[in-house]
């Protein structure tokens, strides 16, 4: 059937992103699933030399990056490192301005429009990796020549045309006094910027698992939760192309096998759209929820899925995945330059000036981001990007529309979707799976849906039409638990009908 609504005219917002974003409070890397430790996801302390141990104002060295308020120790607090140093980055502060670090010398005092100010960040996934990002009216070869001049070499390399930049992943050769060395290059004239490549992750809770090639379509309580069936007679998604940045892909499993799925892997093969990618837990699991065909039923089943690799598998048995800012970016980068409708972000991690200017880009391409609002429990900071301005944060919820115990709570947080023992695939078989990704998927697969009916809907109008829809739980109307409610299918498209 064809609703007479088709035709419906949308006003166009005359919102407009802001370029400037307030300084907060650097966010550690928060793991998607509840006793994984935090410190941008990487296990691998990073030195601070000269920084006071304790902690000052502002938070504290180490691990976690800052964020906290700190605390005292009695001993007499040395004054501030100077604005984009190494120290700053690791007390709480940013990195790099414009052409290089404030206050360095010999170079030319150039604005860039749209540049993010300093924004704080967590330490390095490798504590040999820097992140270099230069002006794109330079010539590609300025990263090469940077690299000779300190000693380092060129690991990878994304442009970002959105911002007109050069992105580098570098590796420093020696490693020793690996802070002086940061600060050297964050005074060069050349870069834009110069930051740590703080770590990314991807790791849900599993519940339980099950080898059975047929699994129970009653099973899937979430579909018949957020009343998805009167909508999939009327569409099911096709043409809308939406990508998921995750870890790979069990392209040939038998939910997936007719699903419309190309491959796009930017760790290995990033210039090359791969029909098959390598099997991993994570990311098979967020694309049998949106394109799932045959018993494990899909909410967008004929979606065109762009399953972008950028994270990779380190526990096959939980399926959590790990991934870095860099690696993050450059996915992102990947879906706007392939013009996708929406970008499903199923993972958590710290602020970050990089990731933020990404996905500003995609939301100013009027792609809707979507994200994980994070499962490292009620007390745990915003998770990012889920935190940014103008991305749809999801919270998770059960089968009795109670708040997922482990998800992160804020003012951040947007929609609930189910997330808590969600039937998968998974690249042997199926399993259940719990937490904010799974949540995410949801709420992702129900915007494709919507924009497949009214193809010029933007990205404020759709959360707008979906906060308006949502079921109310909780405290009445929005709450830090579960944002504006738990999605609900069938009222949104009868909310676009109306609207």
């Amino acid at each position: 059937m064809r609703w007479s609504w088709l035709t419906i005219a949308l006003l166009r917002p005359a919102a407009v992103l802001a370029a400037a974003w307030l300084a907060l409070a650097a966010a550690p890397t928060i793991a998607d699933s509840p006793g994984v430790a935090t410190g941008g996801g990487s296990s691998l302390p990073l030195a601070t030399p000269g920084v006071d141990p304790s902690g000052g104002a502002g938070g504290g060295s180490g691990p976690s990056g800052g964020g906290d308020s700190g605390g005292g120790s009695g001993v007499p607090i040395p004054p501030p490192p100077p604005p984009g140093s190494y120290e700053a980055m690791q007390d709480g502060g940013g990195g790099g301005g414009n052409f290089g670090n404030p206050g360095g010398t010999g170079g030319p005092n150039i604005e860039i429009p749209g540049l993010l100010p300093d924004q704080p960040q967590g330490p390095s996934v490798s504590p040999d990796e820097i992140i270099v990002v230069f002006p794109g009216n330079l010539n590609r070869s300025v990263g090469s020549a940077f690299a000779a001049d300190h000693n380092t070499t060129i690991v990878d390399y994304f442009r970002l045309p959105g911002l007109n930049a050069h992105v580098f992943l570098m590796s420093l050769r020696d490693t020793a006094q690996f802070g002086q060395r940061f600060n050297k290059m964050a005074q060069d004239p050349r870069p834009l910027w110069v930051q740590p490549n703080p770590g990314f992750a991807t790791t849900p809770s599993r519940k339980l698992s099950s080898t059975d090639p047929k699994p129970n379509i009653g099973l899937q309580y979430a579909l018949t939760q957020v009343h998805i069936e009167p909508v999939l007679d009327v569409t099911r998604g096709g043409g809308v192309p939406v990508a998921m940045v995750d870890s790979g892909v069990a392209v040939k499993h038998e939910a997936l096998a007719d699903a419309s799925i190309s491959v796009l892997d930017v760790i290995a093969k990033p210039n090359e759209v791969l029909t098959e990618a390598t099997p991993e837990g994570h990311g098979t699991a967020i694309a049998s929820i949106i394109v799932g065909h045959g018993q494990l039923q899909g909410i967008a089943p004929d979606v065109e899925l762009l399953a972008i690799r950028a994270f990779k598998e380190t526990d096959p048995k939980s399926g959590a995945a790990r991934s870095s800012a860099f690696y993050l970016s450059k996915g992102i980068s990947a879906a706007i330059d392939r013009r996708v409708r929406i970008i499903n972000l199923s993972l958590t991690g710290p602020q970050d000036r990089l990731v933020s200017h990404t996905v500003e880009q995609a939301l100013m391409a009027r792609i809707v981001v979507i994200a994980a609002a994070g499962n490292a429990g009620p007390g745990a900071p915003p998770a990012y990007p889920a935190a940014q301005a103008g991305v749809i944060a999801v919270t998770a919820t059960d089968n009795g529309d109670h708040l997922y115990r482990h998800a992160n709570r804020g003012s951040y947080v947007t929609l609930a979707a189910p997330g808590v023992d969600i039937l998968v695939a998974q690249p042997k078989g199926y399993g259940y799976l719990s937490g904010t990704s799974m949540a995410t998927a949801y709420v992702s697969g129900l915007s494709a849906l919507m924009i497949s009916r009214v193809d010029d809907l933007t990205p404020v109008r759709l959360r707008k039409l979906l906060e308006t829809s949502a079921t109310d739980l909780g405290p009445p109307q929005r709450d830090p638990d579960f944002g504006a409610g738990r999605i609900d299918a069938s009222a949104a498209f009868n909310h676009l009908a109306a609207n």
